[in-house]
């Protein structure tokens, strides 16, 4: 069914990344633009993530009719844990422009799913959008919950990706002015209409709004390369020390807006407190990144950490990994820094120079 009213009405949420969730979704490089020769490399690096996030929950592969066999051998496809779905579309950052996923109900209970179709026009459209074939990309949610016979909510009204809010599933959003408010979304919604939307959408109390992203991000400064909750009310914030780096000040003020947050989430959401991520530099290029929702994460020697990083830097001070798996389930990692513990979701993979958006789908916890 196409629901036309909002998620909030009607007793839905947007949970946090760290919850319970069925499976990720991926999509099949091929786009030559985005994946020179044909894929070749990408390909296989996509294969060997699939596999691993298989072991431990469903993995959604989608693929056009040219490549689905090609997908299916490479991944070793079964249907069961590795589920190849023939839709097509323009590029593959699912977490973009797959369905943003909303429950009702709590982690104990079983979760009622439905989905949100919003309006994709590749992260700016006429304006300022990265390329202008599209339109796949603006179908494959839709596509996507009617394969997997899951309610979702018309937003084509409303240009949106995934990677532009981040919710800590207790009522709380973040996003930032640079991104909602560019004039290649939603130029004639103000920000006060923008934060109702978002609000009614996502079945939330409050948003924040920080100010910038990531220094020249493409997508406009998305909040995830950014910050992230990594339980509700706690985020991590991308930081440099260096006071010449364009960062400093954008995630200056980010933080500005965190710490006056903090004290005003009491009865709207939960809690705030803020740590920070170690910058690392890539080759020279800047390169800040968030330890929960980016594509790259590095230590010391410019080395990859991942996809599961053992080790983060956070205020300058190393944050290991104490534990493999969190006890409560697969989802989680345990981290332990500065006699604190907090938990990082699985499912936010580390690429070296590739780019992976993986979107959480949220079922009920107990199938059976």
């Amino acid at each position: 069914m196409i629901y036309k009213t909002s998620p909030k009405a009607d007793g839905f949420r947007m949970p946090g990344e760290y919850e319970k969730h069925k499976g990720t979704l991926m999509i099949w490089p091929v786009r030559p633009g985005s994946w020179p020769y044909n894929g070749k490399e990408a390909k296989q690096v996509f294969s060997k993530i699939a596999k691993e996030i298989a072991k431990h929950e469903k993995l959604y592969m989608l693929a056009d009719a040219n490549h689905v066999k090609e997908a299916e051998n490479m991944l070793g496809a079964d249907g069961e844990n590795i589920i190849v779905l023939e839709i097509p579309t323009n590029d593959s950052w699912a977490r973009d422009v797959g369905p943003t996923c909303v429950v009702k109900g709590k982690l104990s209970d079983e979760y009622s799913v439905r989905g949100i179709d919003w309006a994709f026009n590749a992260w700016g459209g006429d304006f300022d959008g990265l390329y202008q074939d599209y339109d796949e990309d603006n179908k494959a949610a839709s596509r996507f919950c009617k394969t997997q016979d899951m309610d979702y909510y018309d937003a084509q009204n409303f240009v949106l990706e995934g990677g532009s809010i981040h919710s800590d599933g207790e009522g709380t959003i973040i996003v930032t002015e640079s991104c909602l408010l560019s004039k290649g979304r939603n130029p004639k919604l103000s920000k006060t209409e923008i934060t109702e939307k978002l609000i009614q959408m996502l079945g939330a109390k409050k948003v924040i709004w920080l100010p910038y992203g990531i220094y020249n991000d493409e997508t406009n400064e998305h909040v995830d390369n950014v910050c992230a909750f990594v339980a509700p009310g706690e985020v991590v914030l991308a930081w440099t020390d260096k006071a010449d780096d364009p960062q400093h000040a954008m995630s200056m003020a980010d933080l500005k807006v965190l710490e006056v947050s903090s004290s005003s989430l009491n009865k709207l959401g939960s809690a705030l407190s803020a740590m920070n991520l170690r910058k690392k530099t890539e080759r020279g290029i800047t390169s800040v990144e968030s330890a929960f929702q980016s594509s790259r994460i590095y230590r010391d020697q410019d080395t990859v950490v991942g996809p599961f990083p053992e080790l983060l830097f956070l205020d300058g001070k190393e944050c290991k990994r104490t534990v493999k798996e969190y006890s409560k389930g697969l989802h989680s990692y345990e981290y332990l820094f500065d006699g604190m513990k907090f938990y990082a979701p699985n499912f936010h993979i580390s690429l070296f120079y590739d780019y992976l958006y993986l979107n959480a789908l949220l079922e009920p916890e107990n199938e059976e």
